[in-house]
């Protein structure tokens, strides 16, 4: 879970990005992740830290790349836990049991939330609707193999400890 392709025309609109500076000081920057029509709603958002422009110049990740078009999901969207249950012990492990996984997604994702609104408003683009949009950082597709391979690892870690 947590892996999308993306068909071969779909695209990142990094001149249509928006980025938002916290009051940590980093930028949280999303864009659209556009098909060959011009969407009244867009559904995916590619996004990323400190690697876009208050408005445009979107190159996070793999956004630069024509060839790139998998998405890694951003916890927290829909069906996004990611990782196994094994991933989830881990993260209320290291967390001291100080917060659930969900809500600890549900900042990290809501972090990007001004910057893609911000993007969606300048678009002139109709609100999704009842279902939340869902957050990708945008990598080759080989990318989206080696995330996994190493989230294994990682789990696998966590149990030889």
């Amino acid at each position: 879970g947590g892996r999308l392709v993306f068909a071969p025309e779909a695209n990142v609109g990094v001149d249509k990005a928006a980025g938002y500076l916290a009051d940590d000081g980093v930028m949280y920057c999303a864009a659209p992740i556009l098909g060959i029509d011009e969407p009244r709603r867009v559904e995916f958002w590619a996004v990323g830290l400190d690697c876009c422009q208050p408005s445009g110049n979107f190159t996070c990740g793999a956004a630069l790349d024509k060839h790139a078009r998998g998405g890694a999901v951003v916890f927290g969207g829909p069906g996004a836990r990611g990782g196994g249950p094994l991933t989830s012990l881990l993260v209320a492990f290291s967390h001291g049991g100080a917060a659930t996984p969900r809500e600890e997604d549900a900042v990290e994702r809501a972090k990007f939330e001004p910057a893609r609104r911000k993007a969606e408003e300048a678009m002139g683009l109709v609100a999704k609707g009842p279902d939340e949009p869902v957050l990708v950082r945008w990598v080759r597709v080989g990318g989206l193999q080696t995330l996994s391979r190493d989230y294994t690892l990682q789990e696998g870690a966590f149990i030889l400890l």
